[in-house]
């Protein structure tokens, strides 16, 4: 059912991505954002996605290395 949800907002869910799993881990809430791949930062390419309670990235290929920020604002 959520999965369903999500998508009639778009958002696709992959149960077994890095960001998904740390997320749930975390007890981030429901994804708000699609994964957004090839986010090039000081030369690395990152993938991100936000939740409910933030913003998860990890660098591409790198994906037992999960790293979150806050929302800003």
């Amino acid at each position: 059912a959520r999965a369903f949800a999500l998508s009639m907002l778009n958002i696709t869910v992959n149960p077994d991505a890095a960001l998904y799993r740390k997320a749930k881990e975390l007890n981030f809430g429901r994804p708000v954002t699609n994964e957004i791949y090839g986010v090039i930062v000081s030369g690395a390419r990152y993938v991100v996605q936000g939740f409910d309670k933030g913003v998860l990235y990890v660098k591409e290929g790198d994906w037992g290395n999960v790293q979150q920020t806050p929302w800003l604002g």
